[in-house]
C-alpha cells in the first residue's frame, strides 16, 4: 500500500518537511538521483537548480529482465 504525506517537525520546531512513502523514490531512481544532487552542495556545488542538470535515459533494461530459465536443481 501507500501511505499519505505526513508533516515531520524537528525537536526544536524550525525545521519541518512532508514525508512521503519511501516507494515513490524506489520507483522512480531518476528523481531520487535529482533530488540528491540538488540537495547535495558539497558534492555539486556547481549545481544551482534543475536547468543544470541533464538527464539521460538508459534504454537497456536489461537488468530489469527476470530470467525465463529454471534454476538448475
Amino acid at each position: 500500500g501507500v501511505f499519505e504525506p505526513v508533516e515531520m517537525r524537528s525537536v526544536d520546531g524550525k525545521t519541518r518537511c512532508v514525508a512521503v512513502d519511501g516507494g515513490l523514490a524506489v520507483i522512480n531512481p531518476t528523481a531520487a538521483a535529482i533530488t540528491h544532487v540538488l540537495h547535495c552542495k558539497q558534492e555539486f556545488p556547481f549545481v544551482k537548480g534543475v536547468e543544470d542538470l541533464l538527464v539521460r535515459r538508459n534504454r537497456d533494461r536489461t537488468c530489469y529482465r527476470r530470467s525465463k530459465r529454471k534454476a538448475s536443481p
